[in-house]
């Protein structure tokens, strides 16, 4: 009797149990289901997007399955599909069009739809840009001195900058093809150095065209240059800022050492001179006269700089980097150099020279060899009655043409007849010097009367095409010797444009008699740099190069 009513007790226990535990499990599910409204439900039926359209927000309440579609492909639904509670996002483009489009977005759900309505502003006619270009240096080298503004318009339009400044800003062309959307347009801009003391600001218009142009207003960009450092007027102080100035400008291969002073820098000249200073005081101080840039790299003509070095008397370049491959016109930065007497621009890569030269009356050496002249600027030179020495030497353009007459180029640099004027008394009473070796020229040497041609104390023509009859004046001028003519004057070699071998068919076995005008070269005393050529053959300077400037002293007598 024990024994059954413990087995009852058991199954009474078990029992309870197992409904307990169904009591349970239906509690935790009635638990779970406890945010799951019936049917389906969304909290946003209506959204408005502007014309760069984005993303908006669905909260789906179901406890049921459901799908999602748009009816138009620029807006989408994610997820497109689900079963119970959910978050979906409308997603939409940016707008192509000038007016507002509308879309919806259906949801289906058992056998009803709900529909949510989509809204997109057209974008209005406009120019605008999103970031300002910042403040520009007074100075970047070449190829740096550019920056960009990115223009965004669905209209048409034009750049206007203001004349007065297109002399130091430009802009590459472009082509822009207006849509509904506002396109992108990239434009670059190049700027010159700003040798002011101040900052320079301009404004560049960015002005509507076409069909909407009367709808949409201009857009105006600043651009801010910053003012070049302080240099003191007439100073020895600024003649040193000048040059470590100009130094950098040119990045020359050997800097000025700020921390020494100006007497040691090599190449740089000075001397004890009296002057008024800038508030008109009556001074005397150590300024430099003379001044050589040696092995530099610019595409740009001699910085502004220069015209601080207000004592300075000689000016002496060479080795421009690549300067065959560089065409540069000499600006007018010299010719307010009221004292300059000497300039000799030696492998600079100059190819025109600023009208504004013939101001320098007082000019007594012009020397542009090795550069990439086309022609001699006789037009200029002839204004400028007072040059004793004048150089074009080694302006070839194309290297190693030995028969004109099978040439096929265009532009070889300085070639025909000799300019007779260069050779004219009349036009150059004063020209001592005169420098046309390793040109292209051909024909003979302009035959002139005796007394019309100039005192020639040397004369280079060698190196050229020319031939014919050596001119009496020639074989008879009174400072042949002093020519070594037999190197610097009667040496030709190829065939001229007609094929003709280039010699002289009067050319004299021998020279009688000595020059006067010899006298020992004086040696300028300047540190010789013992350069590393091999690093220097890009700056196109040969040792003769060299050792032909380095010889020039930099005192003027």
């Amino acid at each position: 009797m024990q024994m059954n009513n413990n087995r009852y007790i058991r199954r009474v226990c078990k029992l309870g149990g197992t409904l307990l535990a169904a009591c349970c499990l239906l509690f935790t599910s009635c638990e779970d289901k406890e945010d799951v409204k019936a049917g389906f439900a969304i909290d946003e039926t209506t959204f408005m997007f502007n014309e760069f359209g984005g993303a908006g927000k669905i909260k789906i309440e179901s406890d049921q399955a459901w799908t999602a579609a748009t009816n138009v492909e620029w807006c989408m639904i994610s997820p497109a599909n689900g079963s119970g509670n959910a978050d979906c996002q409308v997603l939409v483009d940016t707008s192509y069009l000038y007016q507002n489009r509308e879309g919806f977005v259906t949801f289906y759900s058992g056998s009803k739809e709900y529909q949510v309505n989509i809204s997109q502003l057209g974008f209005k006619k406009q120019v605008f840009v999103k970031e300002n270009p910042q403040s520009l240096p007074h100075f970047e080298f070449k190829g740096k001195n550019t920056f960009e503004i990115e223009v965004f318009s669905n209209v048409g339009f034009e750049l206007i900058i203001p004349e007065n400044d297109r002399d130091w800003l430009s802009a590459e062309s472009f082509v822009f093809e207006p849509a509904s959307i506002p396109r992108p347009q990239k434009i670059k801009f190049t700027y010159e150095p700003n040798n002011k003391f101040e900052e320079r600001l301009s404004s560049l218009t960015f002005r509507p065209v076409g069909e909407f142009a009367d709808q949409v207003e201009p857009l105006v960009v600043p651009v801010t240059q910053l003012a070049a450092p302080f240099i003191p007027v007439n100073s020895r102080a600024g003649d040193s800022m000048a040059l470590l100035s100009i130094g950098r400008q040119l990045d020359l291969y050997w800097q000025y050492d700020p921390s020494k002073s100006i007497e040691t820098w090599s190449d740089v000249y000075t001397e004890e001179i009296t002057f008024k200073n800038e508030v008109g005081e009556t001074v005397t101080d150590l300024r430099v006269t003379g001044v050589r840039f040696f092995f530099f790299e610019t595409e740009m003509s001699l910085p502004y700089e220069i015209t601080y070095l207000t004592e300075l008397k000689k000016l002496i370049t060479m080795g421009n980097s690549n300067s065959y491959l560089k065409r540069i016109k000499l600006g007018p930065e010299i010719t307010q150099m009221e004292k300059l007497t000497y300039v000799e621009l030696y492998a600079y890569g100059f190819n025109e020279i600023c009208p504004e030269i013939t101001r320098m009356q007082q000019l007594q050496t012009l020397d542009m060899d090795a550069n990439n002249f086309a022609e001699i600027p006789l037009d200029l030179l002839r204004q400028m009655p007072n040059l004793e020495c004048i150089g074009f030497g080694n302006n070839r353009l194309v290297e190693g043409i030995t028969d004109l007459s099978n040439s096929v180029e265009d532009q070889i640099g300085l070639h025909g007849e000799l300019p007779v004027d260069l050779f004219r008394k009349s036009v150059f009473p004063n020209l001592k010097n005169l420098y046309l070796w390793h040109n292209y020229y051909e024909g003979a040497i302009p035959n002139l009367p005796k007394d019309e041609v100039c005192d020639f104390e040397r004369l280079c023509v060698n190196g050229n095409m020319l031939s014919g009859e050596l001119p009496a004046w020639v074989l008879e001028h009174k400072n042949l010797p002093c020519w070594d003519p037999f190197v610097f004057v009667f040496n030709q070699s190829g065939k001229d444009s007609n094929g003709n071998m280039a010699f002289f068919i009067n050319e004299p076995n021998r020279i009688t008699g000595e020059c006067e005008l010899w006298k020992e070269e004086e040696n300028n005393g300047d540190i010789d740099y013992n350069p590393d050529w091999k690093i220097l053959e890009k700056y196109g300077v040969t040792l003769e190069m060299y050792k032909r400037v380095k010889s020039i002293p930099l005192h003027c007598k």
